[in-house]
């Protein structure tokens, strides 16, 4: 997740719908030797507000970037912070409102992608704010600060529940105006989603310097919406960004208040203490690797998770506080609570196995459990009081009679403190378990490519059959499990076939060769992640397989040429539809051009047909197979006549030719049209017959495969004047 270098720009208060962002992109290189290379300057094709880059990934990589406006003095250079440690760097972008020109020099990051946006901005409108629930703090909607929601790439993806805050700081300067916040969303919206490949903005949530709540990620506000803002922890957390710079002062008062009733509403929602820990499974990050489990804070910074200093460290200092004023806030809240096992079921004798209910009323209550049944009807409840509930559910309903084992039920927890305020209750499902998600099946073809442009298994085709509405995640990994390119990036699909294709390219061009993995990662409607996988080998040693000609005749060879990138063990068959295969070559060739004859005395034992050539090699990666075909045909042209009309010294000839050709017509000796290629099937020819020729028609024929033929002569039975 990128945190945001921003500079105070230009007041837009809430926008008009139609103030969209604009977006662009430059693709820089540095070709030559290693060291610093300082670009040269380049206008923009727009002025712009938001300046980011991604680059791949390499150890000692630095971009670095100035920008001015149409007039004014150059900023000074600003060094693009990368984000993540995957493979491709993402800047965090900075806000540099105007600006047209810019200039970047950069070490050891070869081709840098440089993505600009404008900022939109409208004619003043009202701000939309968020109905409110029990607890929960103004928040100004999508609508409020414009978002463009056609630019969103997917329907939003859920967790199964909220287990954790992360805190960021959008690494601003501190001064800018209550106008400029609309803006600064959008563009930080647009960069996600159009440079990062994100489905929408990152955060969940953005708070200001005067205390208002935006916003972010769409979804729903109460809903566990999966965000793009702490990379591996995305998932069961809520990402709230502050706008400011947290390194270089404190929170306002108007933002702690914000953060703070902000965090105590929406952990409210999910049952969780702001004050206890959460076990978190990695999905991978630059701190921790996949499939660790970190227990955090419950309110974390995003430091806590990736190699960051956000959200600075005046920010940092202050979560514990803002999580102990959070548990305070709107008590009785009921947290931590669960049923073991989440089901009735029976044991191996038969018997129900108990449910145990445990939760925790901050603030002390009486409380009440409810087991319900599917039309939310009670079974069976117990009430207690003081801070931990805990009761044994024996199956049994309050009338005494047995509850099924596998029946779907639910159960609800409820409290009320003696002042009679009521926590926000618990409703929760029991019963069978769902089924585990599978991943559809990968076709992959072929399974072997050679992206080197010269038009032969340039691509790999990818497809697969979504058996439901599915998000859906495409990556083809490298041999060393790092991931050189995502082909769909968390996009919400329908049902039915899908594609993609994937050209051997990752950002930093075209990968080496090797076995790359294509990984499949679908998750269902549940909420539930399941994975296909598939290979792919990439082999460029031969390249350029081209043949002397497409056709050939009698006495003609067939030169076969290739470059070879790599030495390698080469075979070259020869074979038709009907002729098996026989071997031209096998042997260990060099690095280099090649060159392979295929005599005339080879061809003279074959039967006239349509051969293809197959020329192999064998690396220590895998096999490359390249494959030409040219026709062999030792038979004449033919051509029959269809009609010829001749009046005065014009004539107009139609013949049928048996093979394309080049032809020539000759009026007796006379050439009266010279060599045209012509196709085979129907051609006509307009002839200026010289004057005392007679109109004696003969036509000489080439075919491809230079085989000479003759027709004629053809005369016309009448001549007009």
């Amino acid at each position: 997740m990128a945190c945001l270098l921003l500079a105070p720009a230009a007041a837009a208060d809430g926008l008009d719908p139609s103030a969209h962002t604009r977006y662009g992109e430059l693709a820089l290189s540095a070709r030559g030797t290693a060291g610093l290379h300082v670009l040269p300057v380049r206008r923009a094709p727009f002025t712009f507000d938001l300046l980011g880059a991604r680059w791949a990934a390499r150890a000692g990589s630095e971009v670095e970037v100035r920008t001015r406006g149409s007039s004014g003095a150059w900023s000074r250079w600003t060094h693009l912070e990368a984000d993540g440690g995957g493979p491709i760097s993402h800047a965090e972008p900075v806000w540099v409102p105007g600006s047209r020109l810019l200039q970047v020099r950069m070490r050891g990051a070869g081709r840098v992608h440089i993505a600009l946006v404008a900022a939109g901005r409208g004619p003043r409108r009202s701000v939309r704010v968020l109905a409110s629930s029990p607890g929960q703090p103004s928040i100004v909607s999508r609508a409020g600060w414009a978002a463009d929601e056609s630019m969103r790439r997917a329907e939003p993806r859920y967790a199964d529940t909220v287990r954790m805050v992360f805190v960021h700081h959008t690494d601003t300067p501190n001064g800018y105006a209550p106008g400029d916040v609309p803006a600064i969303i959008r563009s930080i919206y647009t960069y996600h989603v159009r440079s990062n490949g994100w489905n929408d903005i990152g955060y969940n949530f953005l708070v200001d310097a005067y205390g208002r709540v935006y916003e972010g990620r769409a979804g729903g506000i109460d809903r566990p919406v999966i965000g793009a803002h702490t990379e591996g922890f995305n998932t069961g957390s809520v990402g709230i960004a502050v706008i400011g710079n947290g390194s270089l002062a404190p929170l306002t008062d108007a933002t702690r208040d914000a953060l703070v009733n902000l965090i105590a509403w929406r952990l409210d929602v999910a049952h969780v203490d702001p004050l206890g820990h959460a076990t978190m499974i990695s999905g991978g990050s630059d701190r921790f690797p996949a499939g660790k489990s970190v227990s955090m804070r419950v309110v974390s910074g995003h430091r806590d998770a990736n190699s960051t200093d956000c959200p600075g460290s005046l920010i940092y200092t202050a979560l514990d506080g803002i999580a102990a004023a959070a548990q305070a806030t709107g008590t009785p809240k009921i947290v931590d609570a669960s049923a073991t096992p989440p089901g009735l079921g029976a044991n191996e004798a038969g018997a129900l196995v108990p449910i145990v209910f445990r939760a925790r009323v901050l603030g002390g209550a009486g409380w009440t459990v409810t087991v319900l049944d599917a039309h939310g009807a009670p079974v069976a409840s117990t009430s207690g009081s003081g801070p931990d509930v805990n009761w044994t559910w024996d199956g049994l309903r309050s009338d005494g009679s047995i509850v099924g084992p596998g029946t779907p039920l639910a159960y609800r927890i409820e409290a009320r403190d003696a002042a009679g305020s009521s926590a926000r209750p618990v409703l929760a499902s029991l019963g069978v378990l769902p089924a585990v998600a599978s991943a559809p099946p990968l076709s992959l073809a072929p399974a072997v490519i050679s992206p080197d442009g010269d038009g032969a298994d340039d691509s790999l085709a990818i497809g697969y059959t979504l058996a439901a509405p599915s998000a859906v995640k495409l990556d083809v990994m490298a041999p060393d499990g790092s991931t050189v390119d995502t082909l769909v990036p968390d996009a919400q699909l329908p049902a039915g076939g899908q594609s993609a294709r994937w050209s051997g390219e990752g950002l930093a061009g075209t990968v080496a060769d090797g076995i790359y993995t294509v990984r499949l990662t679908v998750t269902d409607a549940a909420g539930q992640v399941a994975q296909r996988s598939g290979t792919v080998t990439v082999v460029r040693a031969i390249r350029k397989l081209r043949l002397s000609r497409r056709a050939a005749g009698r006495g003609a060879p067939v030169i076969v040429s290739w470059q070879q990138t790599a030495q390698a063990t080469v075979t070259g068959s020869l074979g038709a539809s009907r002729v098996a295969p026989s071997t031209l070559l096998a042997a260990e060739l060099p690095a280099g051009p090649q060159v392979y004859t295929i005599d005339a005395a080879r061809l003279a034992a074959l039967p006239d047909g349509t051969y293809t050539l197959t020329l192999s090699a064998q690396t220590a990666v895998g096999e490359q197979v390249l494959r030409a075909s040219f026709k062999l045909d030792r038979r004449p042209p033919l051509a029959r006549l269809v009609r010829l009309r001749v009046r005065g010294h014009s004539a107009f000839l139609v013949v049928r030719l048996s093979d394309a050709s080049t032809v020539r017509v000759l009026a007796g000796a006379r050439v009266v049209v010279p060599r045209r290629p012509r196709a085979a099937g129907l051609n006509g020819f307009r002839i200026r017959l010289p004057a005392g020729v007679p109109p004696r028609l003969r036509l000489q024929l080439v075919d491809s495969a230079g085989n000479a033929g003759r027709a004629g002569p053809f005369v016309s039975r009448r001549r007009t004047s």
